[in-house]
């Protein structure tokens, strides 16, 4: 469901040269894992990240949680190559997990669903295949990055914004925050949640001033941000209940 291997093929050899990938990776995981940490009373023995490139953020998080199994479904046959050279301990999938699904405690999906073509579906399925899901959506469609804010300012929408098949970053859809608790929660039982502001990825004194003016909430609201949470699986607690 993870549209077009060779897009992601060169998609991978652009960002694995990138200098702060590491970092993001690791900013991405240290947010998961607070809430699994926050959540500690729940243990994880098998986790599985889909679309995990080549295992910065399940490495980091599975070091952390103790899982006894770790596997990354992974469609670029480069990110795959590259983490079993470096990451001994997670078992690569170099397909997409819908091709050869497995059950597992936890499944990680960070920065996935927007790529997928019907997102709904996808959160469907992987609800049948895990107890608990912890994910990052970017929250994308904001105020500034509207067609409205745009047109007032004379300005072209900017590509990163142009969604679809030829999405410089293989973007199929943007999310407000309202979109992505919608969709999670349809078929997970959310247990926790964060909203981050990630202004400083890319700083500037304008932003600094609107988010002491307005506080956190407007100014996701206006530049955008990155959800996180923490779900159970509706469909293993109705199974458990019968």
């Amino acid at each position: 469901m993870i549209s077009n291997k060779d897009f992601y093929n060169y998609w991978a050899k652009q960002k694995i040269g990138e200098r702060d990938r590491e970092y993001k990776l690791k900013w991405k995981a240290i947010n998961l894992l607070n809430l699994l940490l926050r959540n500690g009373k729940i243990t994880f023995n098998s986790v599985c990240e889909i679309g995990g490139a080549e295992g910065v953020l399940l490495d980091t998080i599975t070091s952390v949680i103790k899982s006894n199994v770790s596997v990354n479904y992974e469609i670029s046959d480069l990110f795959c190559k590259i983490g079993k050279k470096n990451f001994k301990n997670i078992d690569y999938i170099n397909q997409d997990f819908l091709e050869k699904p497995e059950c597992y405690d936890l499944v990680i999906l960070s920065d996935i669903t927007e790529h997928v073509e019907n997102d709904e579906l996808f959160l469907s399925v992987i609800s049948m295949y895990c107890k608990f899901l912890v994910i990052k959506i970017p929250i994308e469609k904001s105020f500034f990055s509207t067609k409205f804010y745009q047109t007032i300012r004379f300005k072209k929408i900017p590509e990163e914004l142009k969604y679809g098949k030829n999405h410089i970053n293989g973007h199929l859809r943007g999310y407000t925050v309202r979109h992505a608790i919608h969709y999670v929660s349809k078929y997970y039982n959310i247990i926790d949640k964060e909203i981050i502001d990630v202004s400083f990825f890319n700083p500037s004194k304008k932003k600094k001033i609107l988010k002491k003016i307005f506080g956190k909430n407007i100014f996701i609201f206006l530049y955008g941000g990155a959800f996180f949470a923490l779900g159970e699986s509706r469909h293993f607690i109705s199974n458990e209940k019968r």
